[in-house]
């Protein structure tokens, strides 16, 4: 039997997500909290938006690469296209994949990944640091508030303010505003 090489990345992919799932206890979802950086690890989770109330999601049902994220009702969260997982990739970062497609990763497009209010996508997995990001709790806010980051322009995972609801990096104020608070809440699997 002859293996392409994208079918092997999501054979790998795919087995590391039996790994993490078969190696974490669930518990609402959200486990494994690291005591310096309290950086989720996320099973079946949508990330909610503090301003709007609402999650990311995969639009379309869509499972390819270059499909700009939304946001929507949490409401329904047994649909596998709100549905994320983390990835720790090392040195405090992690990736977010959605349930639907283990072989990609929320991305910011390159070359934009460095300019602000450029929106985010889903893309194959390529471990760019356009793919990584920095969960850090928000002080003085409810636990379970983070501000997101994305490694390589530094910018945070905000909305867009013209009511259009897309996720897009943007800079990171001092005092986070609720556009760039996001909530990890557990899904259904």
């Amino acid at each position: 039997m002859r293996i392409t090489a994208n079918r092997l990345w999501q054979l790998v992919r795919t087995i590391s997500v039996i790994s993490v799932m078969s190696s974490i206890a669930l518990t609402a979802g959200i486990t494994n909290y690291a005591a310096a950086d309290t950086i989720p690890t996320i099973t079946h989770g949508l990330i909610e938006n503090v301003e709007y109330g609402d999650c990311l999601y995969v639009p379309n049902s869509s499972r390819s690469s270059g499909t700009f994220l939304t946001l929507t009702s949490c409401a329904n969260r047994s649909n596998s296209f709100s549905q994320w997982y983390s990835y720790s990739v090392g040195n405090g970062r992690y990736s977010l994949n959605p349930a639907s497609n283990a072989a990609l990763c929320m991305d910011v497009p390159g070359p934009y990944d460095q300019d602000p209010f450029e929106r985010i996508e889903q893309w194959t997995c390529n471990g760019g640091l356009n793919q990584q990001l920095y969960f850090q709790h928000i002080s003085g806010t409810p636990a379970g508030q983070y501000q997101i980051t994305i490694a390589s322009g530094g910018l945070c995972l905000d909305t867009d303010a013209s009511g259009a609801r897309w996720p897009l990096q943007n800079t990171c104020p001092p005092v986070s505003d609720p556009s760039q608070r996001w909530i990890i809440l557990p899904g259904n699997a």
